[in-house]
């Protein structure tokens, strides 16, 4: 029997500076790089959930978020797997946890822009979901 096999949940590794990157007002990327003070700079507005990917450890699979920079940087485990199609689910932060309304819309436009260019393939490999923000229906539809 010929199967088909997807993984709907591949977790990528961007992390803020990545994000931040993909802003599209300079002055409002530069204030964001300025950093902040309640937690690393690297955080930024975007905080890390703290959620541990690598399986405690217990994982042989020598792949972990950090190295997932774009589609490509799976290849390997996906064909190791016998994966077919990935679909990622990049995010390691809560968009949400941004309490400035026009700063969630700005990081929820960067990191759909850094989520196409560096995941979406469409080439019935790689896939990516999007962000959607439920209190911004209008900005999320553009």
């Amino acid at each position: 029997m010929d199967e088909t096999i997807i993984d709907g949940e591949w977790h990528s590794g961007e992390s803020a500076a990545d994000i931040r990157s993909y802003l599209s007002d300079p002055a409002f990327r530069e204030s964001e790089e300025a950093g902040y003070t309640a937690g690393p700079d690297e955080w930024g507005a975007v905080q890390w959930d703290g959620w541990d990917r690598s399986a405690g450890g217990r994982s042989e699979i020598e792949i972990h978020q950090s190295d997932v920079e774009c589609a490509e940087d799976v290849d390997p485990v996906r064909e190791q797997l016998g994966i077919d199609t990935v679909v990622f689910s990049p995010g390691q932060f809560r968009m949400t946890t941004i309490p400035a309304a026009d700063k969630q819309v700005a990081y929820m436009r960067a990191f759909n822009d850094l989520t196409v260019d560096r995941f979406a393939r469409g080439d019935g490999t790689y896939y990516a979901k999007l962000f959607v923000l439920g209190d911004h229906p209008a900005e999320s539809a553009a």
